[in-house]
This record gives structure tokens, sequence and C-alpha cells, in this order.
């Protein structure tokens, strides 16, 4: 008996893959891009030559840059990337 033996389990975790890969994952790439790009912004701003990096802001921006490697992480545990969750025969 494999991991998604069951029919109706198949199904509804490819939808839910499908959900990810088309809304989910775009957002979380959005998010990460613009926590990368303010990261580099507070790297070069002149308040951080004192030596402080934008303070609280910093870890808001790590957890925004890390976003796309956490739902990855979250698809992978879920079984998006699972070969038996796609019909071999329909190409889908």
């Amino acid at each position: 008996m494999t991991r998604f033996s069951d029919r109706t389990r198949k199904l509804a975790r490819r939808q839910e893959s499908d959900v990810f890969r088309h809304y989910v994952m775009p957002v979380s790439w959005l998010i990460g891009f613009i926590g990368i790009l303010a990261l580099v912004a507070l790297s070069f701003s002149e308040n951080s030559t004192d030596g402080s990096l934008g303070g609280t802001a910093v870890p808001v921006f790590v957890a925004f840059a890390v976003t796309p490697l956490v739902m990855f992480v979250v698809r992978a545990c879920r079984g998006h990337f699972h070969e038996d969750i796609r019909d071999k025969d329909s190409g889908i």
C-alpha cells in the first residue's frame, strides 16, 4: 500500500498541490523578493553606519526572505512532489 493509494486522498492532495503551485508559491516568491530587497536596502542605508541594522525590522525582513523556503518545505512534507499524485498517462 503506497502513500497515496486512496483515490480521494490522492485527488485532494493533487488539488492542494495545484493551489499551492498557482497561488501560494507566487505570493511567497514575491514576499521573499521584498524581504531580500528590504535587507539590501537596510544594509546600504546610512543608519547602518553605527552597526545596528534597522533594529526590529531585520527579523521581519529575514522572515520575509525565507518564506519561499518554508513554503517549499511545507509542500515537500505534504507530498506535493510525490509522483503518485500525478496521473502518469494524462501528462498532468
